[in-house]
């Protein structure tokens, strides 16, 4: 409805600019035709007063576009339209029979535009005021505070307590994307995995998620838990008993869709050993498990996949509320940025359970960073999103770099260390790229908070980089190494790295 609320305030102000210029039009095509039978010049000026209603159909645009990205309820956004529309249309009306009173009057005594023109755009005034109220009315309360209740996960043996929701920070998910049963058998490859959670946690991941296909990963899972401060998710699908088998462990936080897990005496099992271990669950929903009723309203073209995910994720927290479980979180994934966007919107208006949000396969990097961030953008600065997981066909250290820059430039986290650098171009002297791909991981996983500038060339480094509490730039076989745009050192090519990390670890 918010939608058509929005065509309707063009297409009615557009009819009336249309009737407004034909009155005025045909008055001025009159004015001239008697001047050329009188021998009097025909005053070209008339035309503005023809053309004077076609700024309602501007006014419609702009309120329109204003529209489609409003917050109100649709019903209030379909109203507006109408009225605001209908007040446009009638400016134009009235400012074309105005304007053809005016061709008139010009057109016999060539004397009084000033006053007919003024009078003309008086009657513009009403569409131009009901534009500027509407979209004012659009704005106010548009930046919607969503509060939630606060779910723990965590606190089990070594494992870190964290908080999902209410006044807890937004944190940072990603997934392990290799298989993990080696860990049963050797040593070595549990050691190795534990280390690489520990880069991701110092990169900014807070929480990890597993894929438990069966009982051997999740034995698998229960024994890397016991390994590391990490909370760690157990995903489960299909078979309740990989859940049920997870919580004998240290694990965090359980995810299922009750849509493949069965029936809800399954679901009330796994809600009941969540009750006695003290562990949250999410709940994730998206639209391949969609319930016969629900896709047929998707395909009867009467509920949209985002509003099809809305619904499900709301019976399927009714069910947990009346298990007497409030420790869950929510999540509504779609590929869809719009859907994504819509279908979180939809929750959040309704209830104050808190939301993991992301873009379901999201694509390969570049695509992936840019759905997220669109779709992390729109709904974080309606502080709709408590806990993030960026999807990409790539690593999850890329996942976790991607989510820290969204929330840093959203505002939703600060501090860390930034990195600035440029693209790169003919005066190039610097391997900018080769220097970013070797230090990246390495410097945002450092407890500072400064910035560092990578610039390509001596022409642009030190002034472009002063910002930075420290830089790095090259030319031929000398590199220097910079201070708040003052070289400290020139170094050769094959010292820079070494010279480098001295100079960061002195900040």
């Amino acid at each position: 409805m918010g939608m058509f609320g929005a065509a309707c305030v063009l297409g009615i102000a557009a009819i009336g600019s249309a009737i407004g210029i034909g009155f005025a039009g045909q008055a001025a095509i009159g004015a001239w035709k008697r001047c050329y039978m009188n021998n009097k010049p025909a005053p070209f000026i008339l035309t503005v007063f023809a053309g004077a209603p076609l700024t309602q159909t501007i006014y419609g645009f702009l309120l329109m576009q204003n529209m489609i990205t409003s917050q109100k309820e649709p019903g209030f956004l379909l109203a507006l339209g109408i009225f605001s529309g209908l007040a446009m249309a009638a400016s134009a009306v009235f400012q074309g029979k105005a304007g053809a009173a005016g061709s008139d009057a010009l057109g016999e005594t060539g004397k009084g535009f000033a006053q007919y023109i003024m009078v003309v755009g008086l009657c513009e005034t009403v569409a131009l005021f009901a534009m500027v109220f509407s979209m004012i009315v659009c704005e106010i309360g548009a930046a919607v505070s969503y509060t939630t209740n606060k779910v723990w996960i965590g606190s089990s043996g070594k494992t870190k307590r964290i908080g999902i929701g209410g006044d807890s920070p937004i944190s940072i998910q990603t997934m392990w994307k290799e298989g993990i049963t080696g860990v049963l058998n050797h040593r070595d490859a549990l050691f190795h995995l534990v280390e690489r959670i520990e880069q991701l946690h110092s990169l900014g991941c807070d929480i990890l998620r597993f894929a438990v296909p069966d009982m051997e990963s999740a034995d698998a899972l229960i024994k890397i838990a016991s390994e590391t401060s990490m909370p760690l998710v157990a995903d489960i699908h299909f078979d309740y008993r990989l859940a049920l088998r997870c919580l004998e462990g240290n694990i965090a936080k359980i995810r299922i869709n009750p849509g493949n897990i069965g029936s809800i005496d399954r679901v009330e099992s796994v809600v009941n050993k969540c009750k006695e271990k003290g562990v949250a669950i999410r709940i994730g929903v998206n639209t391949g498990s969609l319930p016969k009723d629900i896709a047929l309203q998707v395909e009867q073209g009467t509920m949209t996949r985002a509003m099809a995910l809305a619904e499900i994720a709301s019976r399927e927290a009714l069910i947990f509320q009346k298990l007497n479980f409030d420790q869950f979180v929510i999540s509504m994934k779609a590929s869809s940025v719009n859907e994504t966007i819509e279908c979180n919107r939809i929750f959040a208006k309704k209830h104050n359970i808190p939301l993991h949000i992301g873009v379901t396969e999201a694509g390969p990097l570049i695509g992936g960073i840019v759905k997220s961030t669109l779709a992390f953008n729109s709904l974080l600065k309606e502080n709709i999103g408590n806990t993030i997981r960026v999807s990409l066909s790539s690593s999850p250290e890329n996942e976790v770099i991607t989510a820290k820059e969204i929330l840093r430039e959203t505002g939703k986290r600060s501090g860390g260390v930034k990195i600035v650098s440029c693209p790169r171009c003919g005066r190039n002297g610097f391997d900018v790229h080769g220097f970013v791909n070797r230090w990246q991981n390495e410097l945002l996983s450092l407890d500072k908070d400064i910035t560092v500038a990578v610039m390509g060339c001596v022409v642009n480094g030190p002034g472009e980089g002063k910002h930075a509490d420290i830089g790095i730039t090259g030319a031929g076989d000398k590199v220097m190494i910079f201070k708040h745009g003052k070289i400290v050192q020139t170094i050769s090519a094959e010292d820079a790295d070494n010279v480098f990390r001295k100079e960061l670890l002195s900040l």
